[in-house]
């Protein structure tokens, strides 16, 4: 299901038992990745130019890692990545 404002999502998650997932881009993180409590993440070891990152959640004191991929490699670009998943720290 496709969620298009605030609202809707209010509503949806609180009737809905399952895990939601936000898939988005900088604003629509940055709007909802501190009303998350998982972070799936798909981490490319690779540097190139841009404008906008995602927050690096393995220095942040509000999160922590609990689990990871061995790091692959794509075959047709040879760029290695990993999968990791974080867990926000409730105080």
């Amino acid at each position: 299901k496709v969620i298009s404002d605030l609202t809707k999502l209010d509503k949806l998650l609180a009737k809905e038992k399952q895990a939601v997932y936000v898939i988005g881009g900088e604003e629509i993180y940055m709007l909802l990745l501190s009303r998350c409590q998982y972070a799936n993440l798909t981490v490319v070891y690779d540097r190139k130019p841009a404008d906008t990152f995602f927050p690096d959640l393995s220095v942040r004191w509000d999160w922590r890692q609990i689990g990871s991929s061995p790091v692959r490699i794509d075959e047709a670009t040879g760029l290695e990545y990993q999968f990791v998943r974080y867990q926000r720290i409730e105080l």
